[in-house]
């Protein structure tokens, strides 16, 4: 469904103020840290040695204690405890030491609320992004393919969401009609989150191939990019797995959303 905003309307303004925003040169998303951005390239890395992410890992005693927990978890545990980043990176093996690095690096950053009134909205996008990246690695696996980045492009797929809604929620005295219409929040947002995605896609120097999927994964049908279709796949089921959740438990502000329904807090949710 194409919506049209009509002139002079909540809906309108608040794109055009968008628009402005994005295309401006002071436009700062979210930038992440050195020890991140490090994380990003090595999980890129076909050749990656066990030993360089190990070094990178202990920079940050967060990290390796995630990395060692992993390890020792009752999914991977053997006899005797993995005691070092380097052991616990060789019992769980190089693919999944790249989806948590990835995981535990890049996500906490990408998806942090930039006030207590949206944390809702943002936690919901950051399950959503965590549970398609997974679909990735699995229908990759299941169907034969080899993607290395699929895992990647499925969390950062919806990169354009969690920039706008971090950008509304600095300014939320610019967008607090917004904020108070869900429904129009949605369409403004489901219009434009592509556009945001490749924009920061472009300042994290992400590889062609992710910024495909920012900026095409509600067209898959059109694209000739597997990666594109892989990452549609996955969000769909995504969709529809937590969709069917929300009913079941009676319903959630996320699934609301997709039904354009007003709820009491119009920051939560995660309709895109």
């Amino acid at each position: 469904m194409h919506w049209v905003a009509e002139k002079g309307s909540t809906e309108e303004l608040a794109t055009q103020k968008l628009l402005n925003a994005m295309a401006s040169p002071t436009f700062r998303p979210v930038m992440l840290p050195a020890l991140a951005r490090e994380a990003l390239q090595l999980s890129r890395d076909p050749n990656l040695d066990l030993r360089v992410m190990a070094q990178l890992i202990e920079k940050d005693q967060v990290l390796a204690a995630r990395f060692l927990a992993v390890a020792n978890s009752s999914f991977f545990s053997r006899a005797a405890a993995a005691m070092s980043v380097h052991a616990a990176l060789s019992r769980i093996g190089l693919e999944t030491a790249r989806n948590v690095l990835l995981l535990a690096s890049v996500a906490p950053f990408l998806f942090a609320a930039a006030s207590k009134q949206f944390e809702d909205g943002m936690k919901q996008l950051r399950i959503h992004s965590l549970a398609v990246a997974a679909a990735c690695t699995y229908l990759t696996k299941y169907k034969g393919i080899s993607l290395p980045d699929a895992s990647l492009a499925g969390l950062v797929h919806d990169l354009g969401a969690a920039t706008l809604l971090r950008h509304v929620s600095e300014h939320q005295a610019d967008f607090a009609e917004l904020v108070r219409s869900g429904p129009t929040m949605v369409r403004v947002f489901q219009v434009l989150h592509p556009l945001a995605g490749a924009r920061v896609a472009d300042r994290w120097q992400l590889p062609e191939s992710i910024r495909e999927v920012i900026v095409g994964h509600h067209a898959a049908a059109s694209s000739s990019s597997l990666m594109v279709k892989v990452v549609a796949a996955a969000d769909g089921y995504v969709h529809a797995l937590l969709g069917s959740s929300a009913r079941a438990s009676g319903g959630s502000r996320c699934q609301a959303y997709r039904e354009n329904r007003n709820t009491e807090d119009p920051a939560s949710g995660h309709p895109w």
